[in-house]
């Protein structure tokens, strides 16, 4: 399967940004707080939130890529916070946005701020949130299934202020395929984990991506975290050419809250990744 594209969902701006920018699994930071000069396309806004996020993250295949999201992510152990608001066509401006942190001296709890971006397209700004280019090591956020991730946003004229949590998720431990194994392309490649849990509303999506094309993800079947395995069809592995490849099994959580302009997805994601080859 191909990775979706902008083009294939320009009606939603905000789900067509993610797409690409999680598709290209760029690494690069950005920590611009104003507008781009320049008139800008949305390939541009695809590949500055590229830069904001965790290479090797996944965007569920059952995400509403027309509301806004606040979610956290947790990529080998670098572990950060990412949010995009959707109203009336853009993503807009939501005002300061901060999300709930441990601390251990003095122990407890304390919040950090998101850093905000912006990238004008087709003459208007396009804002963005992570807290990637200020925390390339990642954040204090715990992924255990018991905690809760937490945001706050202060909220703006063009989107209303909330405060929203979602219960995180357990690192997931992949048993197979091993760390460098040879993947036919030809057959399907079956993906386990070692610690399934017992929530059915936690899900496992995973995604293949060759290191010297990233223009295009091999998704594989979604599942609900309890069935311990999934695959990724052969008729997709073969959109990829053969070589060396990233395999990124995302464990995650995803609610829907709210409706209308303040509708919002908050989601939990907890990813391990392995290199395997392509043949």
């Amino acid at each position: 399967m191909r990775g979706r594209s902008l083009a294939a969902a320009a009606a939603a701006l905000a789900g067509a940004a993610l797409a690409l920018a999680l598709a290209s699994g760029c690494g690069k930071s950005s920590s611009s707080t104003q507008p781009a000069t320049n008139v800008g396309t949305p390939a541009d806004l695809g590949r500055a939130i590229a830069a904001a996020i965790v290479p090797g993250a996944v965007l569920p295949t059952n995400a509403d890529t027309s509301a806004s999201l606040m979610a956290t992510m947790d990529v080998l152990d670098i572990r950060e916070a990412l949010a995009l608001f959707y109203a009336g066509g853009a993503l807009v401006d939501a005002g300061a946005v901060t999300t709930r942190v441990t601390t251990l001296a003095p122990p407890g709890t304390a919040n950090v701020a998101l850093d905000r971006s912006s990238v004008n397209v087709l003459g208007h700004p396009q804002y963005f949130y992570s807290t990637f280019a200020s925390h390339p090591v990642g954040i204090a956020i715990p992924f255990d299934a018991t905690s809760y991730q937490r945001f706050d946003v202060a909220g703006s004229g063009g989107f209303p202020a909330l405060t929203d949590s979602i219960l995180s998720v357990d690192m997931i431990t992949v048993s197979a395929p091993v760390i460098e194994a040879g993947v036919k392309r030809s057959s399907d490649l079956v993906v386990a984990w070692s610690n399934p849990e017992s929530d059915t509303t936690v899900y496992v999506q995973c995604a293949v991506s060759s290191y010297g094309d990233t223009s295009h993800v091999a998704l594989g079947v979604l599942v609900p975290d309890p069935d311990g395995a999934t695959d990724v069809p052969s008729a997709r592995l073969q959109t990829l050419p053969a070589g060396l490849a990233r395999l990124s099994v995302a464990r995650y959580r995803l609610v829907y809250h709210g409706s209308g302009v303040s509708r919002i997805g908050l989601a939990c994601e907890a990813v391990d990744i392995r290199s395997i080859t392509l043949q």
